[in-house]
């Protein structure tokens, strides 16, 4: 007597093989975007917090009257030594491979209270020009 698979049963094994690649492919796939995403907002609030570290060493380049702004980019956060920077001298996106314009990308930080009494926001945006 053979020992071994019919062509039938290896074929139902491979059915199955299949339909479950169907089913978790996406599935996996949309968790990796979403662990992306979630890499890239954590990131910008690092941003964020660095400009708060920078403004807390430059009080008087912040704005003083409501809803006026200024804005410091990654390089001079970079500069100023409060980020760093990859070995290549650049800011990766989210743990992709694309990168941060250090020029363009900036904090706005937006004073929301009164010349008395300020109080500021934070804000990442990847194009401040």
């Amino acid at each position: 007597m053979n020992k071994g698979f019919t062509l039938i049963e290896l074929l139902g094994v491979l059915a199955i093989l299949a339909i479950l690649a169907v089913i978790t492919v996406p599935l996996i796939q949309g968790l990796i975007e979403g662990g992306l995403d979630d890499s890239k907002t954590v990131q910008e609030e690092s941003f964020e917090k660095a400009a708060e570290s920078w403004a807390g060493s430059n009080a008087f380049s912040l704005p003083e009257n409501k809803n006026d702004y200024t804005t410091v980019s990654l390089k001079k956060l970079i500069d100023d030594g409060f980020l760093e920077t990859n070995s290549d001298g650049n800011i990766t996106i989210g743990g992709s491979d694309e990168t941060y314009n250090l020029n363009k990308a900036c904090v706005k930080i937006t004073n929301e209270g009164t010349s008395t009494q300020a109080n500021y926001k934070y804000e990442f945006s990847e194009n401040c020009n």
